[in-house]
C-alpha cells in the first residue's frame, strides 16, 4: 500500500490538477459499496444475531 501511494504521488507531479482530481473522484467511486437489498427474513436474522451478541456481551 505504501509503495502504491508513493508511486501515485510521483505520478501526480507530472499531471494536470484537473486530471489528479478526476482520478481521485474515480477512486472514491470505486471504493463506494452499494447497499444490499435485504428482504424481511434476512433483516430479522440480522436483528436476532445482534440481540444474541448484545446478550452475550453484557453478561
Amino acid at each position: 500500500m505504501v509503495l502504491e501511494i508513493r508511486g501515485a504521488i510521483k505520478r501526480t507531479l507530472l499531471m494536470l490538477p484537473e486530471h489528479v482530481e478526476e482520478i481521485q473522484n474515480l477512486r472514491r467511486e470505486d471504493e463506494q459499496v452499494e447497499k444490499a437489498d435485504l428482504d424481511e427474513q434476512k433483516l430479522e436474522e440480522i436483528e436476532f444475531a445482534l440481540q444474541r451478541l448484545r446478550a452475550t456481551t453484557y453478561q
